[in-house]
């Protein structure tokens, strides 16, 4: 068998936006269910479910997360709604124990093999929690209680967050991190080069592909959520940084956070080293940063490294060696996440020419 490899990037995006503002009431209504908990304390095997979430402490989630049995899954639409549950009916229940309030993170899958403990095959309405959760509403030994639940609005830190991840051809998209409904029902992609909103599909959970080439390409996003709210975000992924992390021949990851607040903010960060800097630390090259990377010029960085990309021989224009000169000075972060770039541009665009042979 032939497999074939091709340069893969990974890229963290978050954006502030009006998702974490937009919850509505909860309804009143409540639904009967059972619950159950698997993983450790620690929430050992509840990481990266069925939602793709991945890890789910650097994702924001915690261990107020839940899998859902199939009548609740709905194949991975239901990935990041929230809900709020408390134990009824038991002996089992603490007494004066509070709800819990928890995000639809992976998939409890039925067993048809067993006439008994049938908690998650259809049509049986069931939360897997985690440990933790179900120890805050009944007893560890209980195993399995009644419970009733509820849809809640999403309260969610840090506005709606991607991960991009791909190839020259490939774009998968995890969205998360979602306020408001949370569970996201609809993607769609414009790349700079479009003047139309082009539909993602579905893969898993809550990841969304794209099969068009973006290379070069800056992009826009629109996420929709289950209740029909749809929030736009513009001109987020510069089109330099998706022609630098495809032309690297080795991309170790990145972390691109975007706060589209009034001050519309700009910081790139290496997600193995993020425990290092935050907003405060990173404020002062915020405006300077997203100034440098909308800069027309880059234009021409954008052509010299889809033909590196090509060709892995590099050839830099006097625009673009002045263009990332001037990223360099005002994004030092940045110049330290790409020292492979960098040294190219040193060597290149400090060189003189060589001489014409006679």
């Amino acid at each position: 068998m032939v497999r074939l490899v091709m340069p893969f990037f990974y890229c963290f995006l978050t954006i502030t936006i009006a998702f974490s503002l937009s919850c509505q009431a909860a309804s009143d209504g409540w639904t009967d269910a059972r619950a159950t908990f698997y993983g450790d304390e620690k929430g050992g095997e509840t990481m990266y479910g069925a939602c793709g979430y991945k890890n789910l402490f650097d994702q924001g989630y915690g261990l107020e997360t839940a899998a859902l049995s199939t009548a609740l899954f709905n194949n991975g639409s239901a990935c990041g709604s929230c809900y709020e549950i408390q134990c009824i009916n038991s002996k089992n229940c603490l007494p004066d124990a509070k709800t819990i309030k928890i995000t639809a993170t992976n998939f409890c899958p039925p067993n048809y093999t067993k006439t008994v403990d049938i908690w998650c095959n259809p049509p049986q309405k069931h939360f897997d929690l985690s440990l933790k959760m179900f120890e805050i509403i009944a007893k560890y030994e209980a195993g399995v209680v009644p419970v009733q639940f509820r849809r809640v609005p999403c309260v969610k830190k840090g506005g709606v967050k991607f991960l991009l991840q791909g190839n020259q051809g490939w774009l998968l998209v995890l969205v998360f991190n979602v306020g408001g409904a949370g569970d996201v029902a609809n993607v769609k992609i414009k790349p700079s080069n479009s003047n139309d909103w082009l539909q993602m599909e579905r893969n898993w959970g809550q990841n969304w592909q794209f099969t068009q080439n973006l290379l070069g390409q800056g992009l826009s996003f629109q996420v929709t959520t289950s209740d029909g709210k749809t929030v736009q975000a513009d001109n987020v992924v510069p089109a330099l940084f998706l022609a630098i992390t495809m032309a690297q021949t080795q991309v170790q990851g990145y972390e691109l956070n975007i706060d589209n607040d009034d001050e519309n903010d700009i910081y790139i960060d290496n997600a193995a080293y993020s425990d290092l800097f935050n907003s405060n630390t990173l404020s002062h090259h915020h405006n300077k940063c997203l100034k440098t990377f909308h800069n027309p010029h880059l234009k021409a960085c954008s052509s010299d490294l889809r033909s590196f990309y090509k060709t892995h021989q590099i050839s830099i224009s006097p625009e673009c060696c002045s263009a990332l000169e001037n990223i360099g000075k005002a994004c030092p972060i940045f110049k330290a996440r790409h020292p492979f770039l960098f040294k190219l541009v040193k060597n290149h665009c400090s060189s003189p020419p060589s001489p014409s042979p006679n």
